[in-house]
């Protein structure tokens, strides 16, 4: 019989063992490496069992001395189970603002000024859209969901992070997540991924309440600069080096780190170490026994004039309630699949087309690349294309073979080298990777700390 409740376990410091795979804000080499493992990983120290309702069977949490989070586990939704746990207990303040700015519901909890935020933010529909895309999800991607939220509530709940001092000092308790939540996290992971200049470039003359709406948010975050993200692959100069794939993911100006590194360890399978974003099973770049990957995590968005029909046009309408002041109404308005921003003449208003607006999601594809799922293969370039995110990255074999993917806006490919970027600039740091393999064998930490990009 499965068991309604079982253990999380953290593990205390243990002897070396060995990882396939160092990953270090979003730094990812090809090849093993011997790591030592301690408990120090959390700023909220865990307890060193934790119950959680649904897990299956024991899943052991330990930690690098690098802040990894390594997984033991049986099941793969065991594993979400703890992924959430782990961000819980790691990002907790990072994971509760970010739902309450893709939920629109800031200004119940900080009050009036913070309106126009939520405003933007049920205008865009992170909330409305992930609930539309959860409830159309398969029964297996739900499941996943629901173990990944029920490892954050578990952490949520836990009064030493309660105790933490940005929930003591402002009296605020975090609200439990539902299952849906990560998918409006991930929508808002995925607007702060579009390139602001070119969506606005069409006319500067354009919607200028909701370019200043939109700059607020992403300064409110400190989510911005994703443009300048960049990842590159080297095949070695010499049969003694090893194949490297590097990401440098730009996640903005955040006082505490984004990123948490874990390594997968399910029974009889090779490990997956990977790069997790908080609130979400996202997992941008990682690697398997037999491949590894980044992506740039764009997504595409495009904001026109459009004659307007009022046959065609959609309404609904949603209330903020702020935490004193008055009630806020918000009416969103939709023609087909865009949403309408701001009209710009009797019969026109300004438009924008974005994945977002519809019921998509990309978690089944993450869950894939993390081999969180064995239903569909993560390299498939069909049953694992992008819907929400613009799916531009690379991967490799151990070999050193790689693949393009998706459609970037830059690739460079030397003799031996290949990079990917978003911004006219990544092409600079291309000549900069050719030289540099010139010289010899390309050693990513040396070479990113070199660049000044």
């Amino acid at each position: 019989m499965v068991p309604a409740a079982s253990i999380l376990g953290f593990r205390s410091p243990l002897v070396s063992r060995r990882a396939y795979i160092g990953l270090a804000l979003g730094l990812v080499l090809a090849g093993s490496v011997l790591l030592w493992w301690v408990l120090s990983g959390p700023t909220t120290t865990p307890p060193p069992r934790q119950s959680i309702e649904g897990l299956q069977d024991t899943v052991t949490v330990g930690w690098t001395d690098r802040h990894t989070a390594v997984l033991d586990y049986a099941h793969s939704t065991d594993a979400l189970t703890a992924l959430g746990y782990v961000h819980g207990m790691t990002r907790p303040w990072t994971v509760t603002v970010w739902r309450r700015t893709a939920l629109g519901t800031l200004s119940a909890s900080f009050g009036e000024r913070l309106v126009p935020l939520d405003r933007h933010a049920r205008q865009l529909g992170f909330a409305h859209h992930a609930r539309r895309t959860y409830n159309q999800l398969p029964s297996s991607a739900q499941r996943r969901l629901r173990a990944y939220t029920r490892g954050l509530n578990a952490a949520l709940g836990a009064e030493r992070v309660q105790q933490r001092a940005p929930f003591v000092h402002l009296n605020l308790t975090p609200a439990r997540w539902k299952p849906w939540h990560p998918l409006a996290i991930e929508r808002l992971l995925a607007w702060t991924g579009t390139d602001v200049s070119s969506l606005f470039a069409a006319d500067r003359a354009g919607p200028p309440e909701f370019r200043r709406a939109d700059r607020r948010l992403r300064r409110w975050l400190h989510l911005h600069g994703r443009t300048r993200s960049i990842a590159w692959a080297a095949r070695p100069s010499s049969d003694s080096a090893r194949p490297a794939l590097f990401a440098r993911h730009i996640l903005g100006a955040s006082a505490e780190p984004l990123v948490q590194e874990v390594l997968l360890r399910p029974p009889s399978t090779a490990p997956t170490a990977t790069a997790s974003l908080p609130g979400a099973p996202v997992f941008p770049t990682g690697t398997t026994g037999s491949r590894s990957w980044t992506y740039l995590l764009s997504s595409p968005a495009r904001l026109t004039r459009v004659e307007t029909d009022t046959t065609r046009i959609r309404t609904r309408h949603e209330r903020i309630t702020p935490a004193e002041g008055p009630e806020h109404l918000v009416t969103i308005r939709r023609q087909g699949e865009r949403l309408l921003v701001r009209t710009a003449a009797p019969d026109s208003a300004w438009a924008l087309t974005w994945p977002g607006l519809q019921p998509h999601s990309d978690v089944p594809r993450w869950t894939a690349h993390a081999q969180l799922r064995e239903d569909i293969s993560p390299f498939d370039s069909v049953a694992s294309a992008f819907r929400l995110f613009g799916g531009s990255g690379l991967t490799m074999t151990p070999a050193g073979e790689w693949t393009v993917r998706g459609r970037p806006p830059v690739v460079e490919r030397g003799p031996e080298t290949v990079l990917i970027g978003r911004s006219p600039w990544a092409r600079h740091q291309a000549n900069g990777l050719r030289a540099r393999r010139v010289e010899g064998p390309v050693r990513p930490p040396r070479w990113s700390a070199s660049d000044s990009s």
